[in-house]
């Protein structure tokens, strides 16, 4: 849920910067909007542009300690399929 969300400010504030920066470059007049509102847009756009670098450093956390963890299953398994095979042959 707190993906999704991030997601959506970046959404939103992402083409915010993006027209922002356009307009500096090529001298495009934007309609006024108010200074209140404009400081209120950049506020939303930087936070949800440092809430996906955030995301991003906690799910490649995640996504590290994955294959560890894997391989503890596989261990698991594989030494209980030992036990397994040397039971049958002791019967």
């Amino acid at each position: 849920m707190l993906l999704i969300l991030v997601l959506l400010i970046q959404a939103a504030g992402g083409p915010f910067f993006v027209f922002s920066l356009v307009a500096d470059v090529f001298l495009i007049r934007v309609p006024f909007i108010p200074w209140e509102f404009y400081e209120v847009l950049q506020i939303l756009a930087s936070l949800g542009l440092l809430s996906g670098v955030l995301c991003s450093v906690l799910m490649l956390a995640l996504v590290a300690r994955r294959p560890r963890r894997i391989e503890d299953q596989i261990s698991a398994v594989a030494g209980e399929f030992q036990r397994h095979v040397e039971r049958q042959f002791k019967a």
